[in-house]
């Protein structure tokens, strides 16, 4: 990726109106630094290197909703679920049944000791990729399902034990 830092005609003109009036001498690096203190001064571009087939050696992505960039498309649909999620859905929360059953092992977080739920339940693989606290995370999962304990005796799969969302741990 090449980045270039442009000086506007504008804001180097206005600069060079200032040094004339102090009538003092710059060195060259301080009024570089003096055009890139205000955004008025100067813009900025993005390229990216291509191969001499054509295809890019690093990918760029840009979030159009803010002009942020990306260097992967993953980090971008992450940022843009994170950061603009509201405005294109509208979260919205059922109350539904606990599961019914008799569960005799439920999961564990080995960090937190949260029950996240047992594993013959339809809804344990979500709850497992949310994680403790209840966020979507990829990074560092494998770490995490390494820790998650089954717990089998009856105390940490009665009511007494919590689960993430704070209701026994057979509603998990």
């Amino acid at each position: 990726m090449q980045v270039f830092f442009i000086a506007e005609d504008h804001g180097v003109d206005f600069l060079a109106k200032q040094i004339r009036m102090t009538g003092r001498a710059y060195p060259l690096f301080d009024i570089a630094q003096l055009i890139l203190q205000k955004p008025e001064r100067h813009s900025v571009t993005f390229s990216i290197k291509k191969k001499p087939d054509g295809t890019p050696v690093q990918s760029l992505f840009s979030c159009a909703l803010d002009d942020t960039l990306w260097l992967s498309e993953d980090d971008a649909v992450r940022y843009v679920l994170d950061r603009h999620f509201t405005t294109f859905y509208q979260a919205e929360r059922t109350k539904i049944d606990p599961p019914k059953g008799v569960y005799t092992f439920v999961a564990q977080c080995g960090l937190s000791g949260i029950i996240l739920g047992p594993p013959n339940y339809h809804d344990y693989q979500n709850q497992l990729r949310r994680g403790p606290r209840g966020e979507v995370f990829a990074h560092a999962f494998d770490a995490f399902k390494a820790r998650v304990r089954i717990v089998k005796d009856e105390e940490s799969s009665k009511s007494g034990s919590t689960s993430r969302a704070g209701k026994p741990s057979s509603t998990a």
